[in-house]
C-alpha cells in the first residue's frame, strides 16, 4: 500500500501529475479502512475477496451513507487492484464484478437570491465576508480559495492564478474578478508574506455558514434545495448565465469539462425569475389582450376593434380580410382571455407583430373562421394582399 501511495503522489493525478492533497489524504485513509475491515496482511490475501466486499458495503450503506460516499470507498479499493494488477503484482482484479452504486444526489442545492446575498454579507464578520465574496464572484471551491496565497493576487491581469497542483481539473488557469473586489484584496493583503494564504478558510465552513445564515434569517433549505458553501458556486454559475453569458464562456470561467456539467447540474432556475421572464416575454403586446364587447370600439396602433370584428389597414381587399369573432363573453377581469382555439389547442399571443403577422383577439373556444372561409380556422397574416 505504501509503494502505491508515493506513485499517486508522485504522478498518480490526471495528466500524471501528483494527486491533489485532498484526494492523497482521503485515498489514504479509505485504504487504511479496507486494510483493517479486510484485516489484509498480504497482496495475496485479496483474492476471492469481492463477496466480502459487498457485505462490508451493504452494512455501511444501512447507517446511512449516500451512495456517493459508498462510491468513494469502493473506488479506492478498486483503483489500488487495478494499480497491482499493472505492475503484476496481482494475475487478475478480484473486483472486476463489483458494481457501482447510484451517486446521484440525495439533495439539491439552490442559488442564493440578491436579497439573501445582501442579508448575508451585512451579517458575516469581515474576514468570511470577504471570504463570501470571492466565492461568489468567482465560483471557486472551499478548498481551492484555502490554497489561494498573496502572490496569486494578479492586479495587472484583473485575476487570480489559478495553480494546476491544487486545482481540482488539475489545469493552471485565471479566473477574472471585479475590479472593486480586486481593490479589497490588494488592500486586504498589503504587508503579507507571498507565500501567506491570502484568505482564512475555516476547516468547517458549512458550520460557518450555518452561523451567519442563521443571523440573516436565511432558510438553509426551501422547495428550491438547500444553501452550503458550494452553493456560492451553484450561485456563480447561474448568475453567470442570467447576465447573458454564452454557454462556451459560462463553461470556461466555471472550469468545467463539458457544458452539460454547467447548465444541467450548476446553472440553476427560479420562480421569480422564470415568472419575470415570461412577464417581459409579451410586454409589448400586453395592451392588446382586452375583451372587446359588442359596444365597444378601441383602437390599437392604428387597428380598430369593433362590434365583433377587426378592420386592418392597408389591405387592398378589406372585405375578404374581415375576421368575425363569436359573440364575447361578458368581461370578467379576475379570469384570463382566451385568444382562440385550434382543433381543441388554445393559442395565445406571441410576439410576431414585427414580422407582419397581427395577434387577432378570441374571446370564446369556439375556433377562429374568416368571413370568406367560415368553416376553416386561420391565422391573419399581413404580409401583403
Amino acid at each position: 500500500m505504501d509503494e502505491y501511495l508515493a506513485w499517486g503522489e508522485s504522478k498518480g493525478g490526471r495528466g500524471g501529475l501528483p494527486w491533489g492533497d485532498v484526494h492523497a489524504r482521503m485515498r489514504k485513509a479509505h485504504l487504511q479502512w479496507w486494510k483493517e475491515q479486510l484485516g489484509l496482511t498480504t497482496l495475496g490475501e485479496l483474492y476471492g475477496i469481492l463477496p466480502r466486499v459487498e457485505s462490508i458495503l451493504r452494512d455501511i450503506q444501512k447507517e446511512g451513507l449516500s451512495g456517493k460516499t459508498l462510491q468513494n470507498y469502493s473506488e479506492a479499493l478498486c483503483a489500488f487492484c487495478n494499480w497491482a494488477v499493472d505492475r503484476g503484482y496481482l494475475s487478475e482484479d478480484p473486483l472486476t464484478k463489483l458494481t457501482s452504486y447510484d451517486t446521484r444526489p440525495q439533495s439539491y442545492r439552490r442559488a442564493l437570491s440578491t436579497e439573501e446575498i445582501l442579508k448575508l454579507l451585512q451579517v458575516a464578520p469581515d474576514d468570511r465576508r470577504l471570504l463570501y465574496e470571492v466565492a461568489l464572484n468567482t465560483g471557486l471551491r472551499a478548498n481551492e480559495i484555502r490554497s489561494l496565497t498573496v502572490q496569486d493576487l494578479k492586479p495587472e491581469l484583473g485575476a487570480l492564478a489559478l495553480r494546476s497542483r491544487w486545482t481540482k481539473n488539475r489545469k493552471r488557469g485565471v479566473q477574472p474578478i471585479p475590479q472593486w473586489l480586486m481593490d479589497k484584496l490588494v488592500k486586504h493583503s498589503t504587508g503579507l508574506s507571498p507565500s501567506k494564504p491570502l484568505l482564512y478558510v475555516p476547516s468547517h465552513t458549512a458550520r460557518e455558514l450555518d452561523k451567519d445564515m442563521e443571523a440573516a434569517d436565511i432558510p438553509k433549505w426551501t422547495s428550491e434545495g438547500k444553501i452550503d458553501f458550494h452553493s456560492f458556486r451553484t450561485t456563480f454559475i447561474t448568475r453567470t448565465v442570467e447576465v447573458g453569458a454564452n454557454v462556451k464562456e459560462v463553461q470556461t470561467l466555471a472550469r468545467h469539462s463539458t457544458p452539460d456539467l454547467t447548465m444541467n447540474v450548476y446553472a440553476k432556475t427560479s420562480h421569480a425569475r422564470l415568472s419575470e421572464l415570461t412577464e417581459r416575454l409579451f410586454s409589448d403586446l400586453g395592451k392588446c389582450v382586452q375583451c372587446v364587447s359588442s359596444d365597444d370600439t378601441i383602437e390599437i396602433d392604428g387597428t380598430e376593434f369593433t362590434n365583433g370584428y377587426r378592420e386592418l389597414s392597408g389591405v387592398s381587399d378589406p372585405e375578404n380580410t374581415r375576421v368575425r369573432f363569436p359573440p364575447p363573453p361578458p368581461f370578467r377581469k379576475d379570469k384570463p382571455v382566451s385568444l382562440g382555439s385550434f382543433s381543441g389547442v388554445t393559442v395565445f399571443l406571441f410576439p410576431l407583430v414585427s414580422k407582419g403577422v397581427a395577434p387577432v383577439l378570441h374571446h370564446s373556444k369556439a375556433p377562429l373562421r374568416t368571413a370568406d372561409s367560415p368553416h376553416s380556422p386561420a391565422f391573419l397574416s399581413l404580409f401583403g394582399p
